[in-house]
């Protein structure tokens, strides 16, 4: 049966930080098969893991994060802190791996994917896997199921570090190979309304940059759409949280945004897009950035066959901008969840599939993943 605990601690030394935080999160526990660990971007990262190592070689991996909610509490991005979800079970094997980034995101994802499984010494594809980048997300993904296929998968961008075990990277990729019999179910949703506002990506330079829609200027037809003055970018930039563009996949059963990164002569999207696919625009209301968690939240929790373990939920920290009552949203989540710990990072792009569609890569997007115990 899966256990799991999570903790978090804001003492400002780093060092002790990790200490407390490793401390509280193996309670209880015998096992402990792998440590999913989130800091603060302002924290030394090296200083937190040693902190961890002083108590536990446990196997650990993460990234910052600009903020951290769990069923403790909630810390925001301009506090010092260490988080830690921990899961135990004597039934579970857990293979992690990383890798700095390269020329080639594809191959790399292939290399770290071998990797895994190698460790794993099962000579098989896991059951689910996590997986967090700092960029080149979708070469990275596909270069994973080069090796071990369409298995389900969550995680998420940082803007920062990641960690796995002592190593700290700057750019690139790690994972975390679940082999498992227990129920794991991942909802990927935006939360975002579509509107009528929709078009054909015509024309795109590189990999992100949507240069036309409709064979118009992409900025002009996108302004148009919002009533925008297509020369007022920085309004553009500010409003676009509440107004993103999004694609949908092959059988309609997903809807993925599309953030902006920044708008010059093109829009230049934070992840791949394609000529010749369809683009919507999108909306949200700021009732909506409080409700969408939750309502993710309750889909699934409908998925779930068994006993919810832990919940680990991949929330978009752009979205947050437009949270103003973080304890309105503490306090949905936790009457929704009862008594189930969770994790919640706030990351800057987020992966995960819906049903029957594929695994991909998004932004501005919830993906939300439990455990089920048995």
């Amino acid at each position: 049966m899966l256990k799991a605990k999570v903790s978090y601690s804001t003492n400002t030394d780093s060092y002790k930080s990790g200490k407390e935080t490793i401390e509280e999160s193996i309670k209880g526990l015998n096992n402990k098969n792998i440590g999913i660990l989130y800091t603060s971007s302002l924290s030394n990262i090296k200083e937190v893991i040693k902190g961890v190592r002083s108590v536990s070689n446990i196997p650990i991996i993460g990234s910052t994060s600009e903020g951290i909610m769990t069923s403790n509490g909630y810390v925001s991005s301009d506090s010092k802190y260490s988080s830690m979800m921990v899961l135990d079970d004597k039934d579970m094997l857990v293979s992690i791996s990383s890798h700095n980034k390269g020329k080639d995101a594809r191959e790399i994802g292939r290399k770290v994917a071998i990797d895994a499984v190698e460790k794993s010494k099962t000579g098989k594809a896991p059951a689910y896997f996590y997986m967090i980048a700092s960029s080149n997300e979708e070469e990275y993904l596909r270069g994973i199921e080069d090796v071990i296929g369409r298995v389900p998968m969550f995680g998420g961008t940082t803007s920062n570090k990641i960690i796995c075990n002592d190593k700290v990277l700057s750019d690139g990729v790690a994972v975390a190979f679940f082999y498992t019999d227990n129920e794991i179910e991942t909802t990927f949703a935006s939360g975002y309304k579509e509107t009528t506002n929709t078009g054909i990506i015509t024309k795109t330079r590189g990999n992100n940059d949507i240069v036309e829609i409709n064979k118009n200027k992409a900025i002009d037809e996108y302004a148009k759409w919002i009533k925008k003055d297509s020369n007022d970018i920085e309004s553009i930039e500010k409003d676009y949280i509440n107004k993103p563009l999004g694609i949908k996949d092959s059988i309609n059963n997903l809807l993925v945004v599309r953030n902006i990164d920044r708008i010059k002569t093109n829009m230049t999207m934070s992840n791949k897009v394609l000529e010749n696919i369809s683009i919507i625009n999108l909306k949200a209301s700021k009732e909506d950035f409080i409700n969408a968690p939750i309502d993710t939240l309750k889909d699934l929790k409908k998925k779930l066959y068994t006993t919810p373990a832990v919940y680990i939920l991949m929330h978009n920290e752009l979205r947050l901008n437009n949270i103003t009552k973080m304890d309105e949203l503490f306090d949905k989540l936790t009457k929704e969840i009862k008594n189930t710990p969770f994790i919640m990072p706030y990351t800057n792009g987020e992966y995960g599939y819906n049903e029957h569609s594929a695994n991909t890569c998004g932004s501005l997007m919830l993906s939300f993943t439990v455990f089920g115990k048995n």
